[in-house]
């Protein structure tokens, strides 16, 4: 914006220009005819003005003999806005010596002068190659990209500037200006508003509050615009000193807010008709630089804003937090004020909301908390609402046993060898309890994981031909070391020759651990478990039988159910969840087979794995 000048006057040293006297003179010299005294009068002006004028012209000389030097020139005009002449003085002093100032001084005439920021982004690049290390280009380079709309070339740059000079006032305002970007990326910054098109001056502030409807706007922006509103870019001519931009805004309800405003020289803001800013500062825009702390009605508000230039950049940031410095999702900008868009945006975002809140938590839980939503969706229709809440509990409480007794056996024997508390003969023996109680954990890991596939009916097996005896004898091995039992004693009978059948090895090995682990849970006295196999036909039959408590007929019917424990007095006393038959039933089945039970209560079970032999191996 090109400023006014003022006219320079000058100033003779020592000389004071009276009004002029009178044309007849009457004093000492009163008797002389008026003729006479007119000669006289002429005379002594004549002669008073030859000893003056050597005075007159050497003082003239003093002031004017020492030229002005072309610096002197350049901020001279750059003082008075007038960039013509400005750029005139630097293009003839880079033609005579090319320095890194020189271009940054002539990139900002394009920057802010010319509003042309492809010229100034050449000049700053000029001035970087000569001086990589100038204290200011790097931020120019990022005001010119940014202006470029090249927002991620832009925050480069700032950030480049921070690196070199952290410290230096014009670096802090290149980092609060990548701070803008970033807002703006997060839709933060409101950039779509109605402004006042100008004819041949700006209207008043009353006119524009009374009479706002009447008037013409026009809307450059559209609502994914977001970010700095560059008014050099919407007011080409610069011919006026004020525009006013207008918008309006939606919230479902009435709430206290805080206005974030930054802008370039000053500013006057109203909320529903009330100004709640008038701030005349002549500055540079920076994110955030007046706060205030106003509220809004429920339904559509009215902001009006009016920005003044005095020279150089001129726009403006805008936002609107709480008042606890956070985004509010549900305020709609929007002005056309369209109230259907912004019903539906407000809907959009409690949806939203409420599924984030749903979503909260650790991670280190997602698999638990997600299976007791499956537990909660599954038992909806149950309407004892105690005997819900108890299996909830047991389900907790046995994953974390399951989980906590592997990680204590591996923290103390860890902490034995750290402490040097180990025989160097005994080492390898904690080395393998680290190993197979980690072992351990994975399993019972892979078994949570595994039962919510054969939930959702995906296939995670892996199918090989496979010599069942083997999976048998590790599946009896791993058990025997994990069981807290002295008394256990598990034997395996082999009947016949037993052909090879399609299994997944992993699979069902924990699917025997799981049997055998039920077995002597619910074997409180006699301890013996027998697993026997067989091949009848074309099935192989797997058998494991003990000599427990028993299972009854009504229970029997739902004992592969999921989450499902026996409702006697002597189950209600042992640990458990209610998913390792269910886990069981779910691998035989992707085998192909089928798994049953027989029972007689007080003497005993025998559950019965049936496995289809492919027709080449029967």
């Amino acid at each position: 914006m090109r400023r006014s000048r003022k006219p320079l006057g000058l100033r003779v040293p020592g000389v004071r220009i009276s009004p002029s006297p009178p044309y007849y003179i009457y004093d000492v010299f009163s008797d002389y005819p008026a003729t006479i005294m007119k000669k006289y009068y002429l005379f002594a002006i004549i002669l008073v003005f030859f000893l003056l004028f050597p005075s007159f012209c050497n003082a003239q000389t003093i002031e004017t003999d020492e030229a002005p030097s072309p610096e002197q020139g350049y901020e001279h005009y750059m003082k008075q806005g007038d960039n013509d002449k400005a750029l005139i003085i630097i293009n003839n002093m880079i033609t005579e010596n090319e320095t890194a100032d020189l271009y940054n001084d002539r990139g900002i005439i394009y920057l802010y002068g010319y509003n042309d920021a492809a010229k100034a982004l050449e000049d700053f690049k000029r001035s970087s190659q000569i001086d990589p290390d100038h204290i200011a280009v790097h931020t120019n380079m990022g005001l010119a990209y940014e202006m470029l709309g090249y927002h991620d070339k832009a925050i480069i740059a700032y950030r480049t500037a921070a690196a070199k000079y952290p410290f230096n006032d014009w670096t802090a305002y290149g980092s609060d200006r990548a701070r803008g970007i970033l807002l703006a990326e997060e839709g933060q910054l409101i950039q779509d508003w109605f402004f006042l098109e100008h004819s041949d001056k700006t209207p008043s502030e009353s006119t524009v509050i009374s009479n706002g409807e009447d008037l013409s706007w026009f809307r450059p922006f559209t609502y994914e615009d977001h970010g700095y509103v560059n008014l050099s870019n919407l007011y080409q001519t610069k011919d006026f000193t004020e525009a006013f931009a207008m918008t309006y805004v939606y919230s479902p309800e009435q709430r206290d807010i805080l206005l974030k405003i930054g802008s370039d020289d000053g500013i006057v803001v109203w909320v529903n008709g009330k100004k709640v800013l008038d701030n005349p500062s002549l500055r540079s825009a920076r994110v955030d630089d007046d706060i205030i702390e106003t509220s809004l009605s429920a339904g559509w508000n009215t902001l009006l804003l009016k920005i003044s230039q005095d020279w150089g950049s001129w726009g403006f940031y805008f936002r609107i937090t709480d008042t606890k410095n956070a985004p509010i999702k549900d305020l709609v900008f929007d002005p056309m004020r369209d109230t259907e868009r912004a019903k539906k945006i407000c809907s959009m975002v409690r949806k939203e909301r409420f599924l984030r809140d749903l979503n909260q938590g650790s991670r280190l839980f997602g698999v638990i908390i997600l299976l007791i939503l499956g537990l909660c969706l599954l038992l909806k229709n149950v309407k004892d609402v105690s005997r819900i809440k108890k299996m909830r509990n047991d389900f907790i409480a046995g994953v974390t046993h399951d989980l906590r007794v592997p990680l204590s056996s591996i923290k103390a024997s860890a902490e034995m060898l750290i402490d040097g508390k180990v025989r160097a003969d005994k080492k390898q023996e904690y080395y393998q309890n680290i190993s197979e109680e980690a072992e351990r954990l994975n399993r019972h890991i892979n078994k949570m994981l595994s039962f919510r596939r054969t939930e959702t009916d995906k296939s995670p097996y892996s199918f090989e031909e496979t010599d069942i005896v083997p999976v048998i004898e590790k599946a009896i091995s791993v058990y025997k070391k994990e069981s807290p039992s002295d008394e256990l004693m598990i034997g395996f009978e082999i009947n016949g020759s037993l052909p090879p059948v399609p299994l997944d090895k992993e699979a069902f090995t924990q699917a025997m651990i799981n049997l055998l682990s039920n077995a002597d849970k619910y074997s409180p006295v006699d301890k013996s478990i027998v697993v026997s196999a067989e091949s009848r036909e074309d099935k192989l039959f797997i058998k494991v039988k003990d000599k427990g408590i028993g299972i009854s007929p009504a229970d029997r019917k739902r004992i592969f159910d999921s989450f499902y424990r026996g409702s006697g007095k002597n189950e209600r006393n042992i640990q458990g969840v209610g998913l390792g038959l269910s886990f069981v039933s779910g691998i035989v089945k992707a085998h192909g087979g089928k798994i049953s039970v027989d029972s007689i209560p007080g003497k005993g079970s025998i559950f019965t794995i049936e496995i289809p032999i492919p027709g080449d191996n029967s």
